[in-house]
């Protein structure tokens, strides 16, 4: 079993995945990683993704061994599709404040906002949306 800073794949996952709090930019924020269910390949690598929205929080893969996300020719799309199978995904066309999401409910010509009237209120889409749904415009990857 492949060892990381001399702990197994699993305590090493097990660590990764704790509730903790973390600083960021000088502000306090309460985390709570979460892994991805699916394994690719040997699962052999963990792999730590975050996206560039949703700093501090982020994901964990296992993927096979032989994979370099580091490769100029790596496509990123082979792990966020399971994220987003997983987690779910940013609808196109968020709306990203209250007064948009009003507009958006409203709005039946715009088949892009049709997820805001599955939703009561912005605070109930926002939360549906949140973490660990993926919001990916860039971000990063590390093999640990």
């Amino acid at each position: 079993m492949r060892q990381i800073d001399g702990k197994t794949l699993n305590e090493w996952i097990s660590i990764e995945t704790r509730k903790r709090t973390v600083s960021f930019w000088g502000k306090d924020y309460d985390i709570e990683p979460v892994i991805c269910s699916e394994v690719q390949g040997d699962g052999l690598q963990l792999v730590y993704v975050q996206s560039m929205d949703q700093r501090p929080n982020y994901w964990l893969l296992r993927i096979d061994s032989k994979i370099n996300v580091e490769d100029d020719d790596f496509d990123v799309e082979t792990l966020l599709e399971p994220l987003e199978e997983e987690f779910g995904r940013e609808p196109e066309n968020y709306c990203h404040d209250e007064n948009e999401f009003i507009k958006a409910k409203k709005d039946k010509k715009h088949p892009g906002h049709d997820y805001a009237r599955d939703y009561d209120s912005y605070k109930e889409c926002e939360k549906a949306f949140d973490f660990p749904c993926v919001w990916w415009y860039g971000g990063f990857m590390v093999p640990l």
